[in-house]
């Protein structure tokens, strides 16, 4: 995974189905067992997204910001981005086909997982369906100071190719 205490991500879902068992989210903060993380969560559980957080070892769903609605829709493809600062996390999703929103779709705070960690994706179906329910692709992750707090002197580290800015 990539550490970073204060960081910024871009990637792109595509939702092959949206059924009502399937969840998929970006962790930032891990530690090694995954006993205290922020989780900002998308999912067709009743199309939402949140944002929320594990603290030793308990998970609390939409703890740091409560659920808000949004639609996925089958063979679609999305972009995401993901900001943590300090006690504010953030995320932006919407159809790769359209603008980017100037506003964030869903944000919170949380003062209890703060340190570096891990990031990286999940992806979760509860059913046997022959077909995957999202599919990531590419994965940007950069350290704060490279996505415009501080210096641009560090680099990042990604997986395919950058979005456009």
């Amino acid at each position: 995974g990539f550490g970073y205490s204060n960081g910024r991500a871009r990637f792109t879902v595509t939702t092959e189905a949206v059924e009502t068992t399937h969840q998929s989210a970006f962790i930032v903060r891990s530690d090694a067992t995954h006993a205290n993380e922020i989780i900002f969560e998308f999912s067709g559980f009743g199309n939402t997204c949140a944002i929320s957080k594990t603290v030793a070892t308990t998970y609390t769903y939409a703890a740091v910001a409560a659920a808000q609605a949004f639609t996925f829709a089958a063979a679609t493809t999305y972009n995401f981005l993901v900001e943590w600062s300090g006690s504010l996390f953030r995320m932006k999703i919407w159809d790769a086909a359209g603008a980017e929103p100037a506003a964030w779709t869903i944000s919170g705070t949380n003062t209890e997982v703060t340190g570096a960690g891990t990031s990286g994706v999940q992806s979760y179906s509860g059913t046997t369906a022959a077909t995957q329910d999202a599919v990531f692709d590419t994965l940007q992750v950069m350290p704060a100071s490279c996505a415009g707090v501080g210096s641009s002197s560090e680099a990042s580290t990604s997986m395919g190719a950058p979005f456009a800015s």
